[in-house]
């Protein structure tokens, strides 16, 4: 790793850091020794030759650096690293400048470059090669430089023109090897870098499509597991990927099911049968029903199954314990309708419906499993505001749903304990429930079940159920409401995710606003209303004067946080009924609904001023800006919602040309 260009990783590699320190101590261990014994000789040496003695005060220090960094290890393994190199290579200079080129400093000056390239990483190799070529074309003239305070030694060997070339020969020869290696060095680490941050990118993205992975296996578990009837999971062949039971089979029947095969657990002929089921189901892509029968401890127990399709080679298989039923019509008969029921809301786990559908289903599925009066989902909003949607064939139940979407949870005790406990609520008479409000006059409802509705362990909603008979609902009908609220749930929440994807879909990104195609699909809806109903409607188109100018000198990060403010001023500016979209690049267009030419005209001026007198605060600083409007209105000429947009563009093109900063209207 180059020592100048290190990165922050997601983990260390504790051996290999040990291995390094453990080096480095090493080395130092040896550079001390070395540098005691050379300063014993050094000492001895300007003894005897005063002189010249300055310069045993650069060795001490280098001495000195030696000893620091060999016995103060908490100094970090990077800067000991390239200390070690740098201090070789001072070596060599102060050698190189006490002997010239007959002395050892190219020695010196050869292993710095050598030892940075092991220890310190490439760059730091490349710059003390550069740094001892240009020591070394100088070193001929040290003799000559009096500014420097290392003291020159003569020698008793003269330097001739033959020692300039050989040296140069073999200083160049030993440099030029060690800049192509330096080189190469340089290109296979920028090679591993680069695999390296792909594999990194790789991982990251197989490690989020796991977590993915585990999350939604986990959400289907924990569905099934709420069904409360047995559900398998089981591919073409019969095998049981997957099986959950929430009332009659233990963990170690579901593990050991979880290894078997339907033809081992059902008889000859039914297995065949089942696989025949499943295969149809798969074909078809349609729900089938089918009874079987399953021995244990030798007694015969009979199920309800119901096929559903999965996914392209896997069905999900939910069965209910008919054994008793069949001796009773009865009973046969809610347990039938439990099973369609619970077929009929995993069905609205991945259909692509608006919530309102969803729940007018989720509504006709609980009317199949319990009877009763009245059902009801109520949604909790913004600031608890409720939000409901009811099904009853009583007119007094009907007007109790609208006064519901004019009200708060707060008002509602019921709605507040459900929501403080996570829990289902049965109130057998309501007339011993003190808590109790009754929205209607007719006091009709004597007995209610609610139950909360979870999405990711939040209440969101509740779905309740009343009766005008006391003591209507018991402890069975709770279970069986409980048994599909959580796939309602599920079923509601992919609803929403389908209605956020659609609105992402006509919105803009960087402001927010809508879109081109979220104007054009709302805007022609407008449109429509406002020609058959004879309503004012009016389209203002907004351009940012000489945009393109603040883009080329300030950059478009700044033009993008000043285009960005400005649809903020919008939103404060215009009406929440009004459309308001990114049209492209800087305009902005707002259909103004109820809204003639003049009152159009006053509004867009009110927000024209406003910019106007603005200063919008930038990463480059406060800019200003001004706005130039382009407005048109429907009348009877006016064919189609781009005909409106047109006629406000050519509005727009008058205002650019009179001048900017200004408004316009046809």
């Amino acid at each position: 790793m180059d020592l100048f260009e290190q990165k922050k990783t997601g983990s260390h590699n504790s051996e290999l850091a040990l291995w390094r320190n453990k080096t480095i101590d090493l080395l130092y261990i040896i550079a001390s020794l070395c540098a005691t014994v050379e300063m014993g000789f050094l000492v001895g040496f300007f003894n005897t030759n005063e002189p010249y003695s300055i310069n045993l005060v650069f060795y001490a220090v280098l001495y000195l650096l030696i000893l620091l960094f060999a016995f103060f290890r908490k100094i970090g393994y990077p800067v000991r690293a390239v200390g070690l190199a740098v201090i070789v290579f001072c070596i060599g200079l102060v050698d190189l400048f006490s002997t010239g080129l007959s002395g050892d400093g190219r020695i010196f000056l050869i292993a710095a470059p050598v030892i940075a390239l092991f220890l310190a990483g490439p760059r730091c190799s490349e710059i003390l090669t550069v740094a001892g070529l240009i020591l070394f074309f100088v070193a001929g003239f040290i003799p000559y430089l009096d500014f420097v305070p290392i003291q020159f030694i003569p020698q008793e060997t003269t330097i001739t023109e033959y020692t300039w070339l050989s040296s140069g020969i073999l200083f160049g020869t030993i440099m030029i090897g060690l800049v192509t290696l330096v080189w190469q060095f340089a290109r296979l680490g920028s090679r591993t870098s680069q695999q390296n941050n792909r594999l990194a990118s790789e991982g990251k993205v197989l490690r989020e499509i796991m977590s993915d992975l585990q999350t939604r296996e986990a959400e289907l578990q924990a569905l099934l597991n709420a069904v409360g009837d047995q559900v398998l999971v089981i591919d073409q062949q019969g095998r049981i990927l997957k099986s959950a039971d929430g009332h009659t089979r233990s963990p170690a029947f579901i593990d050991d099911t979880r290894s078997k095969n339907i033809l081992r657990i059902l008889p000859r002929t039914q297995a065949a049968d089942m696989l025949s089921q499943i295969q149809e189901a798969l074909n078809r892509k349609q729900t089938r029903v089918m009874d079987y029968c399953v021995t244990e401890n030798g007694q015969e127990r009979w199920f309800s199954g119901t096929i559903s399709p999965f996914e392209t080679d896997k069905v999900v298989l939910v069965s209910r314990d008919i054994t008793e039923a069949i001796n009773s019509t009865s009973r046969e008969r809610d347990q039938r309708a439990l099973a369609n029921a619970l077929k009929n809301a995993a069905s609205l786990l991945n259909s692509p419906l608006e919530i309102d559908e969803v729940l007018t289903r989720v509504l006709a599925v609980v009317s199949e499993v319990v009877s009763g009066d009245s059902a009801c989902i109520i949604l909790l909003g913004d600031r608890g505001r409720l939000s409901c949607l009811g099904r009853s064939g009583l007119i007094t139940y009907q007007k109790k749903y609208e006064m519901l979407n004019q009200m708060t949870i707060n008002e509602l005790q019921t709605l507040r304990t459900m929501k403080r406990t996570g829990q289902p609520l049965v109130i057998p008479d309501i007339n011993l429930y003190p808590a109790w409000i009754d929205l209607t006059s007719e006091r009709l409802t004597r007995s209610f079940l609610g139950s909360p509705i979870k999405i990711k362990g939040k209440v969101t909603g509740f779905l309740t159920l009343e009766s005008v008979q006391p003591d209507f609902f018991t402890q069975d009908q709770v279970d069986k409401l409980q048994s599909f609220v959580d796939l309602a749930a599920t079923a509601i929440e992919n609803a929403n995710l389908q209605r956020e994807t659609q609105k992402l879909a006509i919105s803009d990104e960087l402001t927010g606003l809508f879109n081109r195609r979220g104007l054009m699909d709302l805007g022609r809806r407008e449109f429509d209303r406002a020609r058959r109903f004879r309503h004012p409607l009016s389209a203002a188109i907004i351009d940012l004067d000489n945009f393109k100018t603040i883009n080329d000198t300030y950059g478009h990060v700044a033009g993008d946080q000043l285009l960005n403010q400005v649809a903020d001023c919008c939103r404060a500016s215009f009406r929440e009924i009004d459309i308001i979209a990114r049209y492209g690049g800087d305009e902005i267009v707002v259909l103004l609904l109820e809204n003639d030419t003049d009152q159009a005209f006053q509004i867009a001026d009110r927000f024209r001023q406003m910019i106007a007198n603005r200063v919008f605060r930038t990463e480059v600083g406060n800019l200003t800006t001004t706005v130039s409007i382009g407005i048109s209105a429907l009348n009877e000429h006016t064919e189609n919602m781009t005909q409106l947009i047109d006629q406000a563009d050519r509005a727009l093109y008058l205002a650019k040309e009179a001048g900017r900063n200004r408004i316009m209207t046809v």
